[in-house]
């Protein structure tokens, strides 16, 4: 058992000592390429603003026919009745619920970059808000749609996507079995997300050598992390003692 601490602790310090070396190396040579780079990440961000409802709509169009074929092989499987196939259809109409969720999730990246430029491009900002209205509302009434479709193919679930109570109702209409299965997704979710913050905080403090970097992003991060944090630790307390 000591062995064990002690090898976990040597590899916790070479670990430590590796990303210090690392980021000092990355710190060095990001300091000597900080105007050109600065330039570049300026013209990018540029580039991408004029680009996003362009690119938006791009996302929507491959998303949506995704999602419509997807949906149409789940309905031909759900006809024929065989539980197999009923199954096959529901997990089919997984992948029309993330082709749906991946065009919201871009559109409204997208947003963000017309925003940056909107001194110089006004127009080019409301095109990316129209894009994300029609994202949204598209894919808010398609996936009600889905839903009701699986409620079809499993009667005991229940919910509606246009109530903000909605994920409280279906996660209660779910089975032991789901729920275990949505308890391990959440479980990844949060140790990804985990990983992502801190990869994201280390990457704005190596582009802060090169280029300007709002705090606002930092804050906006950290706000992210600590609410995380915070429901998590609050809800395991509060479900222990219960």
């Amino acid at each position: 058992m000591k062995q064990t601490t002690k090898r976990s602790v040597v590899r916790f310090f070479i670990m430590i000592s590796i990303a210090a070396a690392v980021g000092g190396v990355i710190g060095f040579f990001s300091s000597m390429l900080a105007a050109p780079f600065s330039e570049v990440m300026a013209m990018a961000g540029v580039a991408l603003g004029y680009a996003a409802p362009g690119l938006s709509a791009v996302v929507m169009v491959v998303c949506f026919v995704w999602a419509y074929r997807a949906y149409g092989r789940a309905m031909g499987l759900a006809q024929s009745g065989k539980d197999e196939d009923v199954i096959a259809a529901l997990d089919t109409l997984d992948g029309t619920m993330i082709a749906l969720e991946i065009q919201s999730m871009t559109t409204v990246c997208m947003m963000a970059f017309s925003v940056a430029i909107m001194p110089m491009a006004p127009f080019v900002v409301l095109a990316s808000v129209l894009m994300m209205l029609i994202s949204m509302l598209a894919g808010i009434f398609a996936q009600r749609r889905v839903i009701e479709e699986v409620k079809h193919l499993c009667p005991e679930k229940r919910g509606d996507v246009l109530d903000r109570h909605f994920t409280r109702q279906w996660y209660e209409s779910c089975d032991e079995a789901e729920r275990a299965r949505i308890g391990f997704a959440a479980y990844k979710s949060f140790t990804a997300t985990q990983y992502g913050l801190v990869a994201a905080i280390a990457a704005l403090v190596i582009l802060s050598v090169v280029t300007p970097v709002s705090w606002v992003s930092f804050v906006a991060l950290g706000a992210v992390w600590f609410v995380q944090k915070i429901v998590y630790y609050r809800h395991a307390c509060r479900y222990k003692e219960g």
